[in-house]
């Protein structure tokens, strides 16, 4: 049971970062544990980022990643997913991401500092 639990989680944070909505607390928590034991979770949430990006998504993240535009979706996406894994990334900073206001500890692990 607790295995469908997890499951779940990973593709509702998926489907959150798509839609531009915030998770709760709890199911971010769910998504992390997730993705920290699934690299099925973590390839699923990083291909539904991909996805999600829009074209003047694409051109601020080329510019932030320093990365070309036909790669920045990938990488942005596969930094973002990394981050939170490892716990370099917070729900805070994911709500932030969200909201369209990352803060400077945001662009500094998006950027690999």
């Amino acid at each position: 049971m607790m295995k469908n639990g997890y499951r779940i989680g990973a593709v509702l944070l998926a489907a959150v970062l798509m839609a531009g909505c915030g998770p709760t607390k709890p199911q971010f928590q769910v998504a992390v544990e997730t993705m920290k034991g699934s690299k099925r979770a973590r390839d699923k949430v990083t291909a539904d980022c991909i996805a999600g990006f829009t074209q003047t998504g694409v051109q601020g993240a080329a510019l932030v990643l320093d990365v070309p535009e036909k790669d920045a979706k990938r990488v942005a996406c596969q930094r973002m997913v990394a981050a939170i894994t490892a716990g370099r990334l917070d729900y805070e900073d994911l709500q932030s991401m969200i909201a369209k206001r990352p803060t400077a500890k945001v662009v500094r692990v998006m950027q690999n500092r």
